[in-house]
């Protein structure tokens, strides 16, 4: 894998990868003068995420210049500290955060992923790709020998059925980039759909880029519920103090018109 030049872009060859993959020829140069990682980053918001759980800025592209075993590991570490972050943002009760960051990430019934899933924080295509990632982190880390595999070599190992449930879970359910619907309306692309045609195309001869653009979605999903609970929380204390305001507003004349009388 072609590691990213410096701390602001991406390679020429990723970029070019990506490009031919989905479009089928050369790109403009443009192409690489135009194309960033912190447009992408801030677009999607990853860096606040970062901010938010304690890593270095840049931590999740720096992930692309790990060998294909650290990718998936660490991949899947910061994800699942992003669904412990999500649920104790959720409850606003950071006094949890200790019970939700022992409970498995795609444990069916008590994990993560589950509780995440039965509060409607994440959707169906996200919560299959959550669970083969950790199908597939499972799979390294239980198994020394997979230490220097390569991720395509490790789908390349299982029969026509697996490989099709990986990528199934991986691609989100699409098939193929034909079949993703990349306009919101006439005028307007959705950026979500864009990505997760990178995604789709660079798979098969790519899967570790592949597995990052789908997990670019996956924490853009996450991170808007982390702010939509913060927002939450920020109303429900305006509305206190609007009431107390108000109550304050109501009670201190009563008390003086008590004072009044008394002193008459």
């Amino acid at each position: 894998m072609t590691k990213v030049q410096d701390e602001s872009k991406f390679s020429e060859e990723f970029l070019r990868e990506v490009y031919i993959s989905i479009f089928g020829k050369e790109p403009p140069d443009t192409w690489f003068e135009e194309t960033d990682y912190r447009s992408l980053a801030e677009l999607f918001e990853i860096e606040n995420l970062e901010t938010d759980l304690g890593l270095p800025k840049g931590f999740f592209l720096e992930l692309l210049n790990e060998d294909d075993w650290s990718f998936i590991i660490k991949l899947h570490a910061l994800i699942e500290a992003s669904f412990t972050h999500l649920l104790v943002q959720h409850f606003n009760q950071p006094s949890l955060e200790k019970i939700f960051s022992l409970l498995a990430l795609s444990d069916l019934r008590t994990g993560k992923l589950a509780f995440a899933k039965s509060l409607e924080l994440v959707d169906t295509d996200i919560e299959c790709f959550v669970r083969k990632m950790s199908e597939m982190r499972n799979a390294f880390v239980h198994n020394v020998t997979n230490v220097n595999i390569h991720i395509k070599d490790f789908l390349a190992g299982f029969d026509k059925n697996k490989r099709k449930e990986y990528k199934t879970g991986f691609l989100f359910g699409y098939k193929d980039k034909q079949n993703i619907q990349l306009r919101q309306n006439k005028d307007t692309y959705d950026v979500k759909r864009i990505i997760q045609l990178f995604s789709v195309a660079t798979f098969d001869e790519v899967p570790k880029l592949s597995i990052w653009f789908g997990s670019l979605v996956c924490l853009r999903q996450i991170y808007s519920h982390v702010i939509l609970a913060q927002i939450r929380v920020q109303k429900q204390d305006l509305n206190e103090q609007i009431t107390t305001l108000l109550e304050n507003a109501i009670v201190t004349p009563q008390l003086l018109e008590e004072d009044d009388h008394q002193e008459d």
